[in-house]
This record gives structure tokens, sequence and C-alpha cells, in this order.
């Protein structure tokens, strides 16, 4: 073979491998990313739509200035020898798994990050860090090259979490912080006095969900833009999305709570509702529900004071609908009084998800001093769930916040997968008053959204749900009922069985 060739083919391999081991040298910033990274305030916020690349364009900073490395075209902020830098996450695992693993690449593969390739080696410049998150690493030392692109020295990157502060790196004399989503003002404010010394810079990259706070009002109101600037990216200008895909976004946020946060990078301000979808389109005529339907029980538990709640829903697994086809709400009974409502609802062969206060001693009326809450549930023979409702996140932790199943509950709603029998006045009537005011929802005495909240636990567990041909059985579901099924002492309740 001509030696020619086989020289070309050489040099395809080694670009080919090159490019798989240094993913950065396949990536095209757009013109939003340029525009950051390109700054030259002081301190910069770019203000993004989720998973629209804000984290790409803050590391592709973190590159530059560690490195010296910067690209044809690049017009900002260039230091003229190594540096000292720090960048921090909101937990120890995503400070690990989005900027440490996509700078150097994870464990398994060293160097196959957004730096370059040979620019750290691996076993002396990495410095871990012992903890509870495996494989954290405390700082790093890469190779900071000039303009003539000859290595000068080592620059140097701490790596903290919020939790930490920023007397994690009191002391330490940094020129560059980068900031991976929204921190707490205080813990902002002492970062920035670190760069007082040093004449450094700033850059966050956020989704701001938590509505109009003092760090987001600090950047958008600022009026010296030479100090301080703030960069909106919407999804318009996110040139990595296809049309269709830009399309199937815009609808599934089109009623959402905060759908200027996930789709424009800005805060939501004011108050609103967080199911703004129209009654119309998520109710329906109740229906005898299909045996192959998975069903689950939510239900809310009164403190001292307050109401009970239990919401029940059928799940048609297939085309992936949720039903809601129970409600009830009552306040002012002892514990054995709701757990009749919930029985009626089928809560003795039908799976029951429940708060995490139910594991609380005797605060309910009528609840034994030594027994918890959910026990009292349990013994009535109600098939109460082994633990409180929590979801599962991607790397497979116990989750129970409620905003990822808002988040859930609004992209079904938008896209016919969510439907509510149409006769369940109580439950559309709290829809109706459920609201937020900017990154809060609205509570007061006149309302708690305690059907909600019930609903909530509900879809959190679903994957718990059982449908009338499976095996119900459980061994810590009772067989014994303590009172007749029957609802004696009223309340809201309305039965989707026909």
């Amino acid at each position: 073979m001509d030696p020619t060739l086989l020289e070309k083919i050489r040099q395809q391999e080694e670009l080919k491998k090159r490019l798989l081991d240094e993913p950065f040298l396949t990536l095209t910033l757009n013109k939003k990313q340029v525009e950051f990274t390109n700054s030259l305030s002081r301190e910069t916020a770019l203000f993004g739509m989720n998973q629209g690349g804000k984290t790409v364009a803050l590391l592709a900073k973190a590159r530059y200035h560690l490195t010296g490395l910067y690209p044809r075209g690049y017009k900002g902020i260039r230091f003229k020898e190594p540096i000292v830098a720090a960048m921090s996450g909101v937990t120890a695992q995503t400070t690990r798994d989005v900027l440490v693993n996509r700078l150097i690449g994870d464990i398994r593969n060293r160097g196959s990050g957004y730096l370059p390739k040979g620019s750290f080696d691996p076993d002396k410049d990495v410095v871990n860090l012992g903890g509870n998150v495996a494989h954290q690493v405390d700082h790093i030392y890469v190779d900071w090259h000039d303009e003539s692109g000859e290595v000068k020295g080592k620059s140097k990157c701490y790596f903290f979490t919020y939790k930490q502060g920023a007397d994690r790196v009191m002391g330490y004399p940094l020129q560059w912080i980068g900031i991976d989503e929204e921190c707490d003002f205080d813990v902002y404010d002492e970062l920035s006095a670190r760069l007082n010394a040093t004449q450094g810079y700033m850059d966050i990259s956020m989704t701001p969900m938590k509505g109009e706070s003092k760090l987001y009002l600090h950047f958008r109101d600022s009026q010296h833009e030479e100090l301080r600037r703030a960069i909106f990216y919407d999804i318009r200008q996110a040139e990595h999305f296809s049309d269709e895909k830009k399309r199937e976004l815009i609808l599934k946020y089109e009623h959402h709570p905060y759908r200027e946060a996930r789709l424009e990078g800005k805060a939501v301000a004011g108050v609103g509702l967080i199911y703004g979808c129209p009654d119309e389109m998520i109710a329906c005529e109740p229906f005898q529900i299909p045996r192959h339907y998975k069903q689950l029980i939510g239900i809310d538990l009164p403190h001292t004071t307050g109401a009970f709640a239990a919401v029940k829903l059928a799940w048609d697994a297939q085309n992936d609908v949720i039903y809601i086809t129970d409600y009830y709400r009552a306040s002012g009974h002892v514990w054995s009084v709701y757990a009749q409502a919930v029985s009626r609802m089928g809560g003795k062969t039908i799976p029951v998800a429940w708060p995490s206060d139910g594991r609380l001693k005797g605060l309910d009326r009528g609840a034994g001093a030594s027994s918890t809450l959910i026990s009292q549930y349990k013994d009535y023979g109600l098939k109460t769930l082994r633990e409180p409702a929590h979801s599962i996140t991607s790397q497979g932790k116990k989750d129970p916040s409620i905003s990822p199943i808002i988040d859930e509950l609004c992209e079904r709603m938008s896209t016919g997968r969510f439907k509510v029998f149409k006769h369940l006045s109580g439950w559309f009537k709290e829809k109706s008053q459920y609201r937020h005011d900017g990154n809060k929802i609205v509570q007061s005495h006149s309302f708690e959204p305690d059907g909600l909240d019930a609903m909530h636990k509900a879809v959190m567990m679903k994957r718990h749900a059982v449908s009338e041909i499976e095996d119900h059985e459980r061994p810590e579901a009772s067989e014994l009922s303590a009172f007749l099924d029957g609802d004696f002492f009223g309340g809201q309740y309305t039965s989707g069985r026909f």
C-alpha cells in the first residue's frame, strides 16, 4: 500500500482517537455562550434555561483560564500567568459529576474531559478528598501555557460546595471563581470578597429557580456593567436544540408556573397559579377503572390541628396517563374516621403512600403516645407502604421534595397525560387556590393544599401502584379491620367507583 496513504489513515485514526479522548475539541459554542465567555466584566452571570448549555460555557471558561489556551477569536479576559481558581456546585455529588468529571474525566478515564489530554497527571495532579461521596476531588493542578504555547507553570483549581461556604477557600489568593447554579447571597458575597485583593473575576451559570432573589436582582439591576453583568439565554438561542425539540419544550412548559425560568432564564415574579392548565383540559367523565390500570392512594396527615386528605390515582401505564379518581378531605375527627375513608377507597388492598411526618408519635387525636401516626393506619388494616413518600433521582437517591413532582404534573397536564374525574370539585377548588409567590408556595390559615399534598405523595410513589390482576398481598397489610367500612362522620368524600 502507498506509504502516503498509510500515513493519512494513521493520522485520521489518531485524530479520531483524540476527538474521543477530548470532547471539548468537538464542541462549538453558540452565540450566547460565546457572549458569556467573552465578557469583560468583573462578575458575569449567565441566566439560562434548563439543559441549555450554561454549565458548558462555564467549563469552557475554566479550560481557557486554567490552561492559558484561549481560542482564536476570543475577546474576553486573559490571564498572563498561572492562576489559583475555585469552582463550586450545589452538592458534593453534583460538584463531582457536573464540574470535576466533565473537566478531567471520571475516575475510570481521567484525561477524557474538557481539559486537554496531557495537561495534568491523573496520579500526581489530582488531589482527592475524603467524605461520604466517593471519588471527591479537593483540587487539581493544570499546565498553564503562554501565548506561544509553552508550558510556564501550573494553575491550581479548588472544588467545593455551597454548604461548605466561602470559608472553604478563605485565605487563598483566588484570581477566578466559577459558580454552577444559584447559591445564597451571603455565600456569593463572601466569595466576591475573596477576589478583592487580586482584582479577580467571577462567573456564574444558573437557572433562576428561586425567583427574584437577592442574587438575581443584584445582577439584573446592576448599572455598572464593567463590574457586574447579567446575560439572559433563552430557548430561541439554544442552537443545539432542533426546531422540533424547541416546540416540544415550549409545549411541555406551556402552563408551568416556572415557565420563564425553565425556558427563558428569567426569574418568576409575583403570585401565580402553580397548576395553570385550564380545568377543561384535565377534567374527564368518570369511568369504570380497567383491571389492568395500576392504582395507589396518597394521604396527608393532620397534626394537632389541620385536615386529613386522601387522593386515589389510577395509572394507565401502557399509555402513561394518570387519572385522579377519588378525593377526600376532612378535619376535626380522630384518626380512625380517616382510616375508614381510606378503606372505602380500597386502602386495604391498594397501596397507601404517606408523608414523612407519619413517623411522629401520638400527635393525632386518638393516637396512642407509644405508637407512630402511620402505625395506627397500618394496624387498622390499610396497606401502607414501608417508607414515606419519595422520588428516586437519576443517581438512585431518595428525594422527598415536591419540585420534581410539580414539574412532572405540569408536563402531564400540558400533554394530556393527567386527568381528573370532573365531579371531584374539592380537588379543582384546591387547584384554583394553589399558588406561588416567586419561588415559594403560598399557604395561609384559610387555605392549605392538603388534597394536592396527598396527590403529590401518590405520584411520587406510583412505581408501587398495583392493578387488580396483580398479586396484592403484602406481609405488612393486616387482614383485620377495627371498624366497619362506612363514612359515619361526614367530611367531603366523592367516590370514583361506578
